[in-house]
Order: structure tokens, then C-alpha cells, then sequence
């Protein structure tokens, strides 16, 4: 959860100014009161790349799924004949 929230906000703040977001200054920005108040009047920013990565990982799953099981299957048959050694 955590980093689909980093990479909304990223994404939200990127389509916004333009921009790459410094981790580094983020969390003095976040403990001043002025900053807290920029910080959630732009949330709306990050709603429409937060719900495109949520869809695109939805949509993706089964594929992602088909191509890891296939890859450990054919890694696995090997190993289990004692004919794949590291």
C-alpha cells in the first residue's frame, strides 16, 4: 500500500507541475501546517493515477500470473529430476 500511494502521488504530482516529487524534503513539507494544507487541496491530483494503476494491475494479474507459473513450472520440472544444478 504503501508504494501504490508513493507511486500515485508521483504520478499526480508529475502530471500536475511537471516535476519529480523530492523525497527528501517531503517530510519537513508534510509537519508545517501550510504544507499540510497544499498537500490535501491537491489530493484530487493523484485520484486519476491511483484508480489507472489499480485498473492496469487488475487487468494485467492474469497475465503476469500465466507467464510466472509457466516460468516456475519449466524451472521447477528440471530440479525435480536432479538435472538443473547452480
Amino acid at each position: 500500500m504503501i508504494t501504490y500511494g508513493a507511486a500515485s502521488m508521483s504520478l499526480g504530482f508529475f502530471l500536475r507541475t511537471g516535476g519529480e516529487v523530492e523525497w527528501k524534503t517531503s517530510l519537513a513539507f508534510a509537519s508545517d501546517p501550510k504544507g499540510m494544507k497544499v498537500l490535501m487541496s491537491e489530493s484530487q491530483s493523484t485520484i486519476l493515477p491511483a484508480i489507472t494503476l489499480l485498473l492496469v494491475s487488475w487487468v494485467a494479474r492474469p497475465l503476469i500470473f500465466t507467464v510466472s507459473n509457466a516460468l516456475v513450472a519449466s524451472l521447477g520440472a528440471p530440479l525435480r529430476k536432479g538435472k538443473l544444478s547452480f
